[in-house]
């Protein structure tokens, strides 16, 4: 995915359009570390750089062909029947 249409250092809202999630998950990848960002003031800023390493980082493991979505491992949710 080609990013240099975009500015070096990301808002919030353009990290989110690239990535096409929600504002909650966007800072729930923020919070968890998955994505490096910082602060200024009460606003995040996201390297684009470290946006792009996270798209292919989750491609990455997309292709290992485990269960895996936006750079965070997918709980098993099947309940076993015992």
């Amino acid at each position: 995915m080609n990013l240099d249409k975009y500015p070096d250092v990301l808002t919030l809202r353009e990290c989110q359009k690239i990535l096409q999630v929600s504002r909650g998950t966007m800072l729930r990848l923020l919070h968890e570390g998955e994505i490096p960002a910082f602060r200024i003031g009460n606003r995040w800023r996201i390297q684009r750089k470290k946006c792009s390493e996270f798209i292919e980082r989750s491609e990455y493991e997309n292709n290992r062909n485990e269960p895996f979505h936006l750079g965070i491992p997918m709980r098993n949710t099947r309940k076993s029947s015992v």
